[in-house]
């Protein structure tokens, strides 16, 4: 078992060193208007509140080089990064491996259903799938989020290897308990809808971010939280109608 762990954490520590290394490339040279672009799509309605806590702040700017490497489409070149770099064949063959194993992520809002000792089991509320989350005591994902039952997250988890069907996160988002019932009927919603997830994640994790220490002024106003409210119009069916109707 012990051994199974090593191999495991050296599999993600490769991950890390060519993560790393595709950011680097695809910041650099020809590529360095493409980053200022994705920049300003993501950060365009986030404002600087995400500044304000060292811990908020990585998990943001993990957040933004993860949708760019996987999710921003490469003017006139219809790829993402990372697709672009596999179908250039760059890097080493454990390199290429990791890229292989890292494009098949999924990227989806999660329930949790099971804490065991080792990882923690996700029910993916787009695919309608469980997918488990190997945890390390020292990593520190697992150290910030105190994960319970039924908590919603949002999380892009990549394979521990190719084919496996155990994953790991960098970070992990956690939706506002008052917001539950009507993601999971967005899920219903869009589990079928593959084309337009992405975006709607985005703009999901828009809401999560901007929404950060809200918490307070809504408890004392006694009010929905309007950046959901926003979203659920643009996505969920029949919230555009109630919201005229009231």
């Amino acid at each position: 078992m012990e051994e199974l762990l090593n191999s495991s954490e050296r599999r993600e520590d490769l991950w890390t060193q060519s993560f790393e290394g595709l950011v680097d490339f695809f910041s650099k040279g020809e590529f360095e208007k493409e980053l200022m672009r994705a920049k300003s799509i993501f950060f365009s309605k986030l404002g600087r509140t995400y500044e304000m806590e060292e811990s908020f702040y990585n998990a943001v700017s993990q957040s933004f080089l993860e949708w760019y490497l996987f999710d921003y489409c490469l003017a006139g070149r219809q790829k993402s990064p990372a697709i672009l770099s596999f179908s250039l064949d760059r890097g080493s063959e454990a390199e290429r491996g990791w890229l292989k194993a890292s494009i098949f992520h999924h990227l989806s809002v999660f329930e949790v259903r099971k804490i065991l000792p080792g990882e923690i089991v996700l029910r993916d509320l787009l695919f309608s799938v469980e997918r488990r989350v190997r945890k390390r005591k020292e990593d520190g994902l697992f150290q910030s989020w105190r994960a319970e039952l039924h908590q919603i997250v949002q999380a892009r988890l990549f394979p521990v290897e190719s084919g496996s069907n155990q994953y790991f996160a960098t970070h992990i988002w956690l939706h506002p308990e008052t917001e539950y019932k009507k993601l999971r009927d967005l899920c219903r919603q869009y589990s079928e809808v593959w084309g337009l997830h992405r975006e709607m994640l985005r703009e999901l994790l828009e809401c999560l971010i901007r929404s950060y220490d809200l918490s307070d002024q809504l408890a004392v106003l006694r009010s929905q939280n309007w950046l959901y409210r926003d979203f659920y119009k643009k996505y969920l069916k029949g919230e555009a109608t109630d919201a005229t109707q009231k």
